[in-house]
């Protein structure tokens, strides 16, 4: 997070059938409000989740919500 202009880190691990996800924010956008979308948790900072897919498509799918910033605001 120390990284000029990152704003969200996102670690995928891919497991049996699922992917785990962290997400890590410089406090610029709510990643606790995106942990919730994937039935996950956590706070404005640092949160996490756990969900049944590929990693591929998980990454496609975190992509598509980060796109628009408005949804993750602080």
């Amino acid at each position: 997070m120390q990284v000029k202009d990152i704003d969200t880190v996102v670690l995928m691990r891919e497991k049996e059938n699922s992917v785990r996800i962290s997400f890590r924010s410089s406090g610029k956008r709510n990643v606790g409000k995106l942990a919730v979308e994937f039935d996950g948790g956590g706070h404005k900072l640092a949160a996490g989740a756990t969900i049944r897919n590929t990693l591929e498509r998980t990454y496609d799918i975190i992509r598509e919500k980060l796109k628009n910033k408005q949804n993750y605001s602080v």
